[in-house]
């Protein structure tokens, strides 16, 4: 198979004063003297696109440029407001090259106007093939260099290239000013193709990934190719040197090899290899020619290795295939659906009166391959096929409000055969793309809605239909509206903040929310961004309740999970690990760990997973279940190690899947409640203070339960013993004595409950105790001043309506205790400074400042390191 390079590459960057010549030349213009034989200021041989918006008034001629990069001359296309393209000399050209277009630009000259340009390939008989362009660029400084490919001829009738310089209007059209094309320059490549033994690169059995290497337009018989495997982050897991077997490819094409224009005849090679996979993930293997002289084009492809899904997977996680899968056909297609994590497909499904049998018959039998996984097919009426389009060819966009607001005479004959043949396999349809927002503002909504309803019940009764809508817009408001969902989306990506917010707002009886989450642009954003950005959206709108979460159109190089050749892209396997884990559970809110690292817990009948991450690279070492496992974004299961009986996981800020949870030590864990977690600091005192269980594991239980706190306090009783029925709450009281070296501030506090069963069960909750007043507070910076002191700002804040005053005492080691007082602070902050001299001297001790309120009992306590 052919895998699709990475096409239409805009780079921008300062233009070189020269290009070097060798053999991958095929066709250079400088625009020099030789170009300009006859001497009529126009490039011999070039043409110039003539017709509707393209005026011949538009001067494009060859001018003299004292700071052209080679020759002193350019091609300079003269403004007045239309649009120009010159187009170069047919270029003789094979389809065993891959070929790179460069030219040099000034688009200094213009405000509007934006240039760009073009590589289109012929036939033999000058037919066109395939057309490609680079990204356009509006004004900018200077000359610059404009980069077109590497691209990859697709059809094999490729015989012709010609190169395209074009201008036109932006918003608006410039009236005056120009733009310059100099060193026009289109080299070839040696043409790697890779490829495997199913075109959706997914495989269940890593022994089954073999990759074939196909090289073309080499002339060295002896020839070696290096191939790399990379994992998802581009880790080099594997490389090796393979030497190609060549042959003369077939047809009569030669090469040239040197500047005398010497031939050799092309040749072709290929190797097989199978790259050494562990297991599960993604991967990408890389193809480079070794030893070769000259520009290659660097070729990759990837795969993926996943665990079989189960059947009847369902869930609310969907795709929306705008364009029927392509370039997959239908049955590679339901191998890869099925395998995504998915419970919905979108699918465009309005073939009009003329539908293909054998076509409607591949769709039945797609949709009896997704039935087994539990995936439903949505129809989308998007696309009106020509009968319909013929009535509306002077509307654009067109909109399904605007098809559908036609009688219906003019579409619904259009739909009914469709909907005969796929009744019982399709029971919902959506009017119009997911993006197609057209509906909005539409006069009495709900009556026309009912209407359209109706005509489809004709052919199938009861069924559920929807359409697109927009974020931005409050939904239309009905007793019993007859819509059953609304594909919400809007032009920028809710983020994962957004999404509970309009979900919230969204809500509407027996109306369900399908959310549109497109993910973001490849060329935007890196990929670890993306990634991150997709896995926290996804759990945002399963969270916040959304009925359906869809990737618009997953088979898209820029936002998609595929890649245009359908293999896939780095964000599938993320999310099909993300849709999976999460698919039909319920959320059931999270739990405190030990080094504090964010987490989500969804449940599932008896199973439990959490997502679990942190900003900060930390381990949580705590009991979670008997058989716990750990899945990457990537599919990758490991088995966490052990402190003890608990488990140690290694979190960092990409989620992770944990999974094996106890749920009943789950919900334990989220019902325990301490009835006071905010002590007062009125050290030397004894405070009562208590804690709240409940039993949720399905049998009676006997239980211990052991307090932990910091080593200064004295806790009464420190272990207490009980025995629970299934269900049962329990109230259990203890007192707290903190001495006067006791600190203020957070402090972590660990229940060890040790439940006596058949085989003990011991695991621990954790929780945070805070010691201080409330509202009143101090907060301390360090540093060394010029003068070598150390100083120590004293924050002192009170966030009360009362008046305080309190005589505060830093304690350094060795030296003497300093004092100052704070009097009659109200609502607000006092800010302070102690000057310890020989401040270096004290950098990385722990100091200690004590604050006594004066006239009352209350204090607050300290602990500090000095920092520089």
């Amino acid at each position: 198979m052919k895998i699709l390079p990475i096409l239409l590459i805009l780079t921008l960057v300062p233009a070189a004063p020269n290009v070097a010549e060798d053999s991958s030349q095929v066709f250079r213009c400088t625009f020099d003297e030789s170009w300009d034989q006859n001497y009529d200021e126009w490039p011999d041989g070039w043409s110039r696109r003539r017709g509707k918006g393209y005026p011949e008034y538009i001067s494009i001629k060859i001018a003299a440029a004292e700071d052209a990069l080679s020759a002193g001359r350019c091609l300079q296309i003269n403004l007045d407001g239309g649009a120009a393209i010159a187009y170069s000399p047919p270029i003789r050209v094979t389809p065993l090259h891959s070929f790179v277009l460069q030219g040099a630009i000034d688009t200094s000259g213009i405000e509007f106007d934006q240039a760009c340009l073009s590589l289109t390939l012929l036939d033999e008989k000058n037919e066109r093939l395939e057309t490609y362009h680079s990204g356009r660029i509006g004004r900018q400084p200077g000359w610059n260099t404009l980069t077109l490919g590497p691209i990859e001829p697709k059809n094999e009738a490729v015989r012709l290239a010609v190169v395209g310089l074009h201008v036109e209007p932006g918003k608006q059209a410039d009236l005056k000013g120009s733009v310059r094309f100099d060193e026009i320059l289109l080299t070839r490549l040696p043409r790697i193709t890779l490829g495997m033994r199913n075109v959706h690169h997914m495989f269940t059995d890593p022994s089954e990934m073999t990759v074939d290497c196909r090289v073309s337009g080499i002339t060295r018989e002896r020839q070696d190719v290096k191939l790399i495997l990379e994992d998802a982050l581009g880790t080099r897991l594997a490389e090796a040197e393979r030497p190609l077997e060549t042959a003369t490819a077939p047809g009569s094409y030669s090469v040239a090899v040197d500047s005398e224009k010497e031939t050799r005849p092309a040749l072709m090679g290929s190797v097989r290899w199978q790259p050494p996979i562990a297991g599960p993930g993604f991967y990408r293997i890389r193809a480079e020619l070794k030893d070769h002289e000259g520009p290659v084009h660097l070729q990759d492809v990837t795969a993926t290795v996943v665990i079989p899904q189960p059947e009847s997977a369902g869930g609310e996680f969907g795709w929306t295939l705008p364009d029927g899968g392509k370039p997959l056909d239908l049955f590679d297609l339901s191998k890869v659906v099925s395998q995504a994590g998915i419970g919905w497909v979108k699918l465009p499904l309005w073939f009009g009166l003329d539908a293909d049998e054998e076509r409607l018959q591949d769709l039945i039998r797609f949709g009896e391959r997704l039935s087994v996984h539990g995936i439903q097919m949505v129809g989308l009426l998007s696309e009106p096929p020509p009968e319909v389009a013929k009535h509306f060819t002077d509307v654009d966009p067109l909109s399904a409000a605007v098809i559908f607001s036609a009688a219906e005479q003019i579409w619904y004959p259009s739909i009914k055969p469709t909907m005969i043949r796929m009744a019982t396999q399709v029971r919902w349809w959506q009017f119009g793309g997911d993006t197609d927002t057209g509906f909005i503002d539409y006069p009495n909504l709900p009556e026309k809605a009912a209407l359209l309803k109706s005509k489809l019940d004709e052919v199938g009764y009861g069924v559920n239909v929807g359409f697109g809508w927009s974020w931005l817009h409050e939904l239309p408001q009905a007793e019993k509206a007859p819509w059953r969902f609304m594909a919400l989306s809007s032009d920028a990506p809710l983020t994962q903040d957004e999404l509970p917010v309009y979900l919230e707002s969204a809500q509407r009886p027996e109306v369900r929310r399908w959310v549109v989450l497109t993910p973001l642009a490849k060329d935007e954003y890196a990929m670890e961004t993306r990634i991150l950005d997709l896995v926290h959206r996804m759990m945002a709108a399963k969270i916040h309740g959304a009925e359906g979460i869809f990737i618009p159109n997953p088979i898209d190089h820029r936002e998609g999970l595929l890649r245009e050749d359908g293999g896939p892209g780095e964000l599938f396997l993320p999310w099909r690990t993300t849709a999976l884990m999460l698919a039909s559970a319920e959320y059931a809110g999270s739990i405190d760990l030990p080094s504090g690292s964010e987490n989500r817990i969804f449940v599932r009948e008896n199973d439990a997973v959490m997502v679990v991450w942190n900003d900060t690279p930390t381990e949580e070492v705590i009991y979670l279940g008997e058989n716990v496992r750990c899945t990457d974004l990537w599919g990758v299961e490991t088995v966490p190690g052990l402190d003890h009986h608990r488990q140690v996981v290694q979190v960092n800020e990409t989620p992770q899947f944990v999974t094996g949870l106890n749920p009943a030590i789950v919900r334990w864990r989220q019902k325990f409640a301490f009835d006071e977690p905010q002590i007062p600091s009125i050290f030397g005192r004894q405070y009562s203070n208590g804690y709240h269980v409940e039993n949720t594991f399905d049998r009676s239980v006997s239980v211990t339960v052991k307090l932990v706190t910091p080593d200064v306090w004295k806790v009464t009783p420190p272990e207490s013993s009980f025995r629970l029925e299934k269900g049962q709450p329990y109230h259990q009281g203890f007192s707290i004595f903190l001495p006067y070296d006791a600190t203020s501030g957070a402090h972590d506090v660990r229940c060890d409950f040790e439940i006596h069963d058949q085989e003990p069960l011991r695991f621990s909750v954790y929780r945070r105790m805070h010691v201080g007043l409330g509202g009143i507070r101090v907060e301390v910076q360090t540093r060394l001043n010029a003068e070598g002191e150390l100083e120590v700002e004293q924050h002192f804040i009170n966030d009360t309506d009362e008046t305080i005053s309190f005589r505060c005492y830093l304690y350094v080691p060795n030296r003497r205790r300093q004092k100052l007082d704070i009097l009659d602070l109200g609502h607000g902050r006092d800010v302070q400074r102690f000057r310890l001299p020989d401040g270096a001297e004290l950098i990385g001790q722990t100091l200690w400042l004590k604050a006594d309120e004066i006239g009352g009992g209350r204090g607050l306590n300290h602990q500090f390191q000095a920092q520089p």
